[in-house]
């Protein structure tokens, strides 16, 4: 008996070894690696049509709302998918207050991207605001920018696979 529980302990000695090869240098590093453009910034005064166009405009799913400058809340495309779409008519016109999350959760360019994820891990978030040291957004970092960090550094072994899976052996793959 206990040899097989000495074995099972090696395999998830094992498996945990592999897993720790890439994040363990990835969560360590500053969230300033992802963030590579401003925040997309509207006053509280603006409305839900204001914010829409901008997300449009620029491709993104999040806008950051300030007052005076400073973070006041986010506005994100779930929002609007969960809480306009199907239930609001006229939307177009709405501050932005009406349906943006208020003092979210934000970081700094100097915080660990370990914080980002638990951040965003715990708390279900998708965008998370990057602010300076007088809370005025400077960045939005997004699961996707996390995400595409991770799938940077195993980018060959991602690349090399057949388009379509293998369902055979997967020890195949084992690296």
């Amino acid at each position: 008996m206990s040899d097989q529980v000495d074995q099972e302990l090696a395999v998830m000695d094992e498996r945990a070894a592999k897993n720790e090869a890439v994040l363990p240098d990835i969560i360590e590093r500053d969230i300033a690696e992802l963030c590579r453009h401003p925040a997309l910034t509207l006053d509280v005064s603006a409305t839900i049509g204001d914010a829409i166009a901008m997300m449009q405009h620029h491709h993104v799913g999040a806008v950051v709302i300030t007052q005076e400058g400073k973070l006041a809340g986010i506005l994100t495309e779930r929002d609007l998918l969960m809480k306009v779409l199907g239930k609001v008519d006229d939307y177009r016109d709405q501050s932005v207050t009406e349906l943006m999350t208020a003092r979210p959760e934000s970081l700094r360019r100097g915080d660990e991207l370990v914080y980002l994820m638990n951040a965003m891990y715990v708390g279900g978030f998708r965008h998370m605001p990057i602010v300076d040291d007088n809370d005025v957004p400077q960045h939005v970092v997004s699961l996707r920018d996390v995400l595409a960090l991770i799938l940077d550094q195993v980018a060959d072994r991602i690349r090399n696979i057949p388009t379509t899976p293998y369902r055979g052996d997967r020890k195949r793959y084992s690296g």
